[in-house]
């Protein structure tokens, strides 16, 4: 019973080293003054965007049980849909009522199709799919032979160039690998134990670590050189420069935008994507490094710090962006700092220790706050 707590200590851990990622990729803001034009920011940007979601969702998978539909729905409902919801429409909200304070401005009838398909808070509208659908299918992954039979293809289709954002396609069949992952080495170690102390013993290993973070930041350094990024942001330009259509438009506009985007992918110079493949192999470099380190960590009495975080992991990715709209009007716009690094050390420290210190002394302490925020 002492190595499962321990084991659950860790995985906390986890989750706030993680989360801490998050914020820290939050922290290079774009408005009102683009950091992500400064060299040494975007690298950092990149370097930890490529690892932190995957390592999210294949927790996710690790964590999975299902005992049922009834009870499952209403705990996914209550701890990721709700939150959804609520933290959406408030966006909403934001970009409607107040875009000079926020990174950009929406017509309602395009907030609301955002929130159908993702919109700022992605990862929890395609965590909610995954939860969805994975029962139906969980029983590939319980066995070694379906399980990497299964697996390889999800690896596969990472690859692919042709993926529409259209309904958040793109995460969904992207994510879902890390999510089998996590749940396919679950039951791996269930089944064989010693198999579990031995990949412990190889993500500890100084070698796997350094291994792991030097393959890591060379492949950023490959995205960054490749930048096919810079496509998608033409796009969603264009996209912004037709405010007039309204709701059914805005989508059926989407649609067809969908269809071509797989229409040219299908292409066979675009079939596979380099940048999703450089990102991908970040991600199962970066991902073994970023465990290692946490398990040596989280030894450390500083540790502590990031398993209350991992507690409120989802707490923290709902609150970075409202707090970090304070942050950066304070900053940027009234002290009118606009050096770099101070810029991103207010960002982070606030939306990690002040939302921390938020969530810890209010929230938790108020019910509806925490139904709100998915405390179940």
């Amino acid at each position: 019973m002492a190595q499962e707590k321990k084991r659950f200590r860790e995985l906390d851990v986890l989750k706030g080293v993680a989360i801490a990622m998050v914020l820290l990729g939050h922290s290079i803001i774009e408005y009102p003054v683009d950091l992500s034009e400064i060299p040494w920011c975007k690298y950092l940007h990149w370097f930890v965007s490529s690892v932190h979601m995957p390592l999210f969702f294949a927790i996710s998978g690790y964590c999975f049980s299902f005992r049922g539909w009834k009870g499952y729905l209403d705990k996914k409902c209550r701890r990721i849909l709700i939150p959804f919801l609520v933290f959406s429409v408030l966006g909403l909200l934001s970009r409607v009522l107040m875009p000079s304070m926020v990174n950009g401005s929406a017509q309602l009838s395009q907030a609301l199709v955002s929130i159908l398909t993702g919109g700022t808070h992605w990862f929890l509208y395609t965590l909610f799919l995954i939860f969805l659908i994975f029962p139906l299918v969980k029983v590939f992954f319980e066995t070694d032979r379906t399980g990497l039979l299964c697996i390889a293809p999800l690896a596969l289709l990472h690859f692919f160039g042709f993926w529409p954002k259209l309904f958040n396609l793109v995460n969904l069949v992207r994510y879902s690998f890390f999510f089998a992952s996590g749940y396919y080495l679950k039951c791996l170690i269930a089944r064989k134990p010693g198999t579990g102390e031995k990949l412990l013993r190889a993500v500890k290993h100084p070698v796997t670590i350094l291994l792991g973070l030097a393959v890591w930041a060379l492949l950023t350094q490959v995205r960054i050189r490749l930048d096919a990024a810079t496509a998608e942001a033409a796009l969603e330009d264009a996209l912004a420069a037709e405010p007039q259509l309204g709701g059914f438009a805005f989508l059926l506009a989407k649609l067809a935008e969908a269809g071509e985007q797989i229409r040219e992918g299908l292409t066979a110079e675009k079939l596979i994507s380099l940048d999703a493949v450089a990102k991908f192999c970040a991600a199962l470099a970066g991902i073994p490094a970023v465990v290692g380190l946490t398990l040596w960590f989280s030894r450390l009495r500083a540790s502590r710090l990031f398993e209350t975080a991992g507690q409120d992991s989802l707490q923290l990715y709902l609150f970075n962006g409202y707090l970090m709209t304070i942050t950066r009007w304070l900053v940027v716009t009234r002290l009118h700092v606009h050096a770099p690094i101070v810029i991103i050390a207010a960002n982070f420290f606030v939306m990690f220790f002040v939302s921390l210190a938020i969530i810890e002394l209010i929230v938790k302490r108020v019910k509806l706050f925490r139904t709100l925020t998915g405390m179940v």
